[in-house]
């Protein structure tokens, strides 16, 4: 396992070979994960795109997960049991 610092970054990886690295994972405090719940500002933005292309229930659905602060995926929206 070698690794170094790359500007604030740690890169960590085992070697195959000299050449090429097999397995890199970076490490850095600025990385976050991704939370896969939906967001006020991209229901906006792509409104017009999940009315064409999944209707008008699901954008109502996203609309209304928004107002009443539910944390839901677009997903569980789009395709509701």
């Amino acid at each position: 396992m070698y690794q170094r610092q790359l500007g604030g970054l740690e890169v960590r990886w085992n070697v195959g070979s000299i050449e090429r690295p097999v397995l890199c994972i970076g490490v850095a405090a600025e990385w976050r994960m991704i939370s896969g719940t939906i967001t006020t500002r991209d229901v906006l933005l792509h409104a017009s795109t999940i009315l064409r292309s999944f209707g008008l229930g699901t954008l109502v659905r996203c609309l209304r997960a928004l107002l009443t602060g539910r944390r839901t995926t677009f997903l569980e929206l789009a395709w509701p049991r």
